[in-house]
């Protein structure tokens, strides 16, 4: 290998930017298979980017960071004209600086706390049906904790953008939505964008599926029946939760 190329490598594996992208699109490439090492078989290179075990703190310093022109949004429409600018920015500055540790903390136990109930879900589930297919293993613990993190990242996007959205449509006066009087560039716009949504749903959706089914030896039946019985315990957690709040 080239030293030019080694360099290269070291510094996409080094790299914030290749980790946020590898977060952009975990959903819709990676699967569990990705990050099981085997013996002469060479890993892909995004399971050996550096940081990854972090993945979650960097979206939680995203969603924190994006927090502040929320705040400051919500505060203006409940501002005083009465109370004294000065007041008000102090107000800011103290609402922004709490909620800014409030979610980067909350969103980081999150993330790290939905992966470890989903990988925990899963290797249980496998270890029982080990007596009866012994040739399933259980997946590996990063696999999760990436692929929440960047279900969290997309998350996030689609909050950003609902945020902005409601922001310049309450900026405008509310105006009601009315189609016919739409420009045909602002209809090809909407429409692009409903079709990049889809687009992307198709991918995730396809790819979460097939990643299940790998890890339950390609059985579709089994995946669905794992899915189904998680999904009832999560409702009937939620039930007690409820009954004993």
């Amino acid at each position: 290998m080239s030293s030019v190329l080694r360099k290269f490598l070291y510094f996409i594996r080094n790299s914030d930017q290749a980790r946020y992208l590898f977060l952009f699109l975990t959903p819709m490439l990676v699967k569990p298979s990705d990050f099981v090492r085997l013996p002469n078989i060479p890993s892909q290179i995004y399971t050996r980017l550096r940081g990854l075990w972090s993945t979650p703190l960097l979206v939680a310093g995203i969603i924190a960071h994006l927090s502040g022109p929320g705040f400051e949004w919500i505060l203006s429409q409940k501002h005083d004209p009465a109370m004294p600018i000065s007041m008000f920015f102090k107000e800011l500055h103290r609402v922004q600086n709490i909620g800014y540790l409030m979610l980067f903390v909350g969103v980081a136990v999150l993330l790290y706390g939905i992966s470890a109930v989903r990988w925990g879900y899963h290797s249980t589930a496998i270890h029982m049906l080990n007596r009866w297919k012994p040739e399933l293993t259980k997946p590996k613990p990063l696999f999760f904790l990436v692929n929440t993190t960047g279900w969290g990242l997309w998350l996030s996007l689609y909050l950003t953008a609902f945020f902005y959205i409601l922001k310049w449509w309450d900026e405008k006066g509310r105006p009601e939505f009315n189609i016919d009087d739409q420009t045909p560039a602002q209809s090809f716009g909407m429409l692009l964008a409903l079709i990049l949504f889809a687009g992307v749903f198709h991918l995730t959706t396809r790819n979460s599926n097939a990643g299940m089914r790998e890890i339950y030896g390609g059985s579709r039946a089994l995946s669905f029946c794992v899915d189904l019985i998680g999904i009832a315990l999560l409702i009937l957690a939620m039930c007690l939760f409820e009954y004993l709040t």
